[in-house]
């Protein structure tokens, strides 16, 4: 440790931690928060000290008790009854509700994180350090986490919360200390920081000292990075809060436009407007701003009519802009967008308007971790819910092809018969399955689920040497629970085409073409065979076959409309409505 990190670092502990109190650090990078743990760990070295990462070092193997108690000695001679009993109690006390002898590998991220918490508690260390937590737990968690923390208060354990979130050092601390950089710590207390939010934003900027003309010119718009922070704390939509920011950027800046562009999982741009009436002009090039994603060295890109590339910046060059002004927006450890902001006047930078720029970038990239962070919380929940809710979908299917075999007066079954009746059954719940898992992965963007990947799963369960199924879907988003309808509606148009289209003794290649376009506010879905057709097309819906009932019930809950065409084989087109806020493309 440095003579001067140690100098302030001893100041800060004996004036402004006490046992019983908990302590944030905010720092710029995370590579600065571990040199801050670093430094307590050396401060703290003949004291019990207790670090809890993002990482959890707990043992996936084991359950909740074996965790809990692993490095209590005592522990380990004492009876399993009166250990069980134990930690029933500790659970109790801090109102968590999973049982003792769950196996880890079952709970929950945010779970094991309050096991951690708990073990921790169980060796009463006389410090804590809590490295990047409070911001990965969802709602009903950060509860039980605030509980935890006033359990090791109220034994006077000192409790360090470091984090890049400023955020969420006005849910636990009195005081605050900001460090920009490796021999600098600046203490505030909460009530400054709520009063003035901009100056902990300021020193987060790398800048401590301001004259007053920088005070008067700086004081709305640091208050306005601090409005759209609580607009988000206050569970409004990110977008919300990023149209405000800009629109007070743009303001601050008396500038035509101010923008954030973002590059999503699968590469498409999007982007938040400061007008959002007009938000489609002075719109940067795609390429433009990949471009300034990947040149990782630079910190500004500043550019004038007067340079030539001017044109190919825009997708639209408008006459008016004279100057661009754009800077990165870091959620770390990568760049995940650009801030843009275009002047109608020839417009030079000072040191000032760059360190406003940077610090709004910085809360931009905070706004966008925890919105991830948020909806991965949110999205565990709602994933559990809707869990819940298809298997009652799939006992119902179950039971409708149960009741349709007692209508059918059927005693004994055919083995051939059994086994459509198990393909159909397997067929919706893996379509059900797949959907699901796409939620957890790449194909989950906005709650919305790839139509593509998932229809393509639902597809391979029919491809064989028998039949040869081509899929021509276009790459487009839709809601999760239209997905599961569309796939259960597709799943038994195949299922219908791969065993009723062809006659048994068929030698010919069996096709089957599966598509799928959105046009005019409609997405149309067509499973077509070249199959023997059917002399009515009009009777297709007629028939009272489990499959028929489930896609008559399908479109029912879809308000779609269904064709049959009997030419060549046989062709089923669906018709769905699909308003233009239901979809996204890409």
């Amino acid at each position: 440790m440095s003579e001067i990190n140690n100098i302030l670092l001893d100041d800060i502990i004996k004036n402004y931690v006490k046992d019983g109190t908990t302590f944030s650090v905010v720092c710029a990078t995370e590579r600065r928060g571990e040199n801050v743990i670093q430094l307590l760990n050396a401060y703290f070295e003949n004291l019990t000290v207790e670090i809890i990462n993002n990482e959890i070092q707990l043992f996936k193997n084991l359950t909740v008790i074996d965790n809990i108690y692993i490095d209590r000695v005592e522990a380990l001679g004492r009876k399993k009854k009166k250990q069980i009993q134990e930690c029933r109690e500790l659970l109790n006390k801090f109102s968590i509700d999973f049982r003792p002898d769950t196996s880890l590998d079952k709970l929950t991220n945010e779970e094991q994180y309050i096991v951690a918490l708990l073990k921790a508690y169980v060796l009463a260390p006389e410090v804590i350090i809590l490295n990047n937590t409070v911001s990965s737990f969802g709602y009903y968690y950060y509860d039980a986490f605030s509980r935890i923390i006033r359990g090791f208060q109220e034994y006077g354990a000192r409790i360090f919360l470091i984090t890049n979130h400023w955020e969420d050092t006005l849910k636990f601390s009195k005081y605050v200390a900001v460090r920009a950089d490796e021999d600098m710590f600046t203490v505030f207390t909460i009530e400054e920081i709520e009063q003035n939010p901009r100056k902990i934003l300021f020193a987060l900027a790398g800048d401590v000292v301001e004259t007053e003309g920088e005070k008067n010119k700086k004081n709305a718009a640091y208050s306005a990075i601090f409005k759209g922070a609580e607009l988000f704390a206050q569970n409004k939509e990110l977008s919300e809060a990023m149209e405000y920011l800009t629109r007070q950027i743009a303001e601050a800046f008396s500038a035509q436009s101010c923008k954030v562009y973002f590059v999503g999982d699968n590469g498409e741009i999007f982007h938040y407007d400061s007008n959002k009436e007009d938000e489609n002009k002075y719109l940067l090039r795609d390429d433009y701003v990949l471009q300034c994603m990947q040149r990782t060295t630079e910190q500004v890109f500043y550019t004038t009519k007067r340079n030539q590339d001017m044109g190919k910046i825009f997708r639209s060059l408008d006459p008016e802009i004279r100057v661009l002004l754009a800077l990165p927006v870091i959620a770390i450890p990568k760049r995940v967008g650009l801030l843009a902001v275009s002047f109608d006047r020839y417009f030079t930078y000072q040191e000032e308007d760059l360190i406003f720029l940077k610090t709004n970038c910085h809360e931009i990239g905070q706004l966008v971790q925890s919105s991830q962070l948020i909806n991965k919380s949110i999205l565990l929940q709602e994933v559990y819910h809707r869990i819940k809710n298809n298997l009652q979908m799939i006992i119902g299917l179950i039971y409708m092809q149960k009741y349709t075999l007692k209508a059918e007066g059927i005693d004994e079954m055919p083995t051939e018969k059994a086994a459509l009746l198990m393909d159909n059954i397997i067929g919706q719940i893996k379509s059900i399955a797949y959907v699901n898992e796409l939620m957890t992965g790449e194909g989950y963007i906005d709650d919305k689920v790839s139509l593509e990947m998932a229809v393509e799963n639902v597809v391979s369960l029919y491809r064989s040497d028998e039949f040869k199924i081509s899929m021509h879907i276009e790459n487009i988003h839709i809601p999760y629970k239209m997905t599961i309808s569309i796939c259960m509606l597709v799943n038994e148009l195949i299922c219908n085409a791969c065993h009723h289209a062809y006659a048994e003794a068929c030698d010919k290649v069996k096709l089957i073409d599966v598509s799928m376009k959105i046009l005019d506010g409609k997405l149309y879905l067509s499973v077509r065979d070249n199959g023997s057709g059917i002399k009515n097309p009009d009777d297709y819906l007629k028939a009272g076959s489990t499959g028929i009932t489930i896609i008559r019930n399908l479109l029912r809950e879809l308000k779609g409309e269904i064709e049959v065409y009997s030419e060549e084989g046989l062709q089923v087109q669906v018709i769905l409505p699909m308003p233009v806020k239901y979809y996204s493309k890409g």
